[in-house]
This record gives structure tokens, C-alpha cells and sequence, in this order.
């Protein structure tokens, strides 16, 4: 097998929706952040899609953020001089274990929907 999936993709199906059932998949594509292709094609093999709800978690996506950035500078840094500091690695284990701590804090409050 090569090649990127969509190239791999070479049936074409047309479907037909109510303008109604196009708003109702477009809407519940867009909570799940995905495309209607995207959506309609998962709906079509899985037959159930869940969606996360825990607004808590935010905290989480924020402080994966700031680590994305420190390992990018990491990097930057490294490939520019040939090193890098203790302190900035100690820094992303610091944020690291915190995370791990929230997500264990949370676990037990996870909910799934099902669209």
C-alpha cells in the first residue's frame, strides 16, 4: 500500500438529504469539529460517534500547550547552538507531572455523548 489515503479514495457515492437533515449533520459535524464529509463517512462505517464532554479539561489542553512550546524553544535552541538548558527540560517534566496529576483528578468525571 502508499500513498495517502485520500488518493486511495476513488468511489464516489451521491447521497440525498432534506435540506433539514443537511442542517442537523452540518450542526453535529461542527460540535465534533469535524467536516460533514468526515462526519457522514465515520457515521457510515462506525455508526457512532461520542463525544467527549469535559469542559474541565481545558486546563489540560492549555498547560499541553505551554509544553509544546517549551520543547519547540527546546529544539529551536538545540539546533541552533548545539545545546540546551536543564532548567527549560526540568521546566517540561515540572508541567509534565502536573498534567498527569489533573488527568488522574478527572478520570472519574469523564462523560460520553452520544450524537
Amino acid at each position: 500500500m502508499g500513498g495517502d489515503i485520500l488518493s486511495r479514495k476513488t468511489v464516489f457515492k451521491n447521497i440525498r438529504f432534506t435540506p433539514e437533515e443537511m442542517e442537523d449533520i452540518k450542526h453535529k459535524a461542527e460540535t465534533l469539529k469535524m467536516t460533514t464529509s468526515r462526519y457522514i463517512h465515520t457515521m457510515a462505517l462506525e455508526g457512532e460517534i461520542y463525544m467527549l464532554e469535559a469542559p474541565e479539561y481545558r486546563d489540560v489542553m492549555v498547560a499541553l500547550g505551554r509544553i509544546g512550546n517549551n520543547i519547540n524553544q527546546i529544539t529551536r535552541r538545540l539546533n541552533e547552538t548545539g545545546s540546551f538548558y536543564y532548567d527549560d527540560v526540568a521546566d517540561v517534566k515540572k508541567e509534565f507531572d502536573e498534567i498527569c496529576l489533573m488527568l488522574s483528578q478527572y478520570q472519574s468525571t469523564l462523560h460520553l455523548k452520544k450524537l
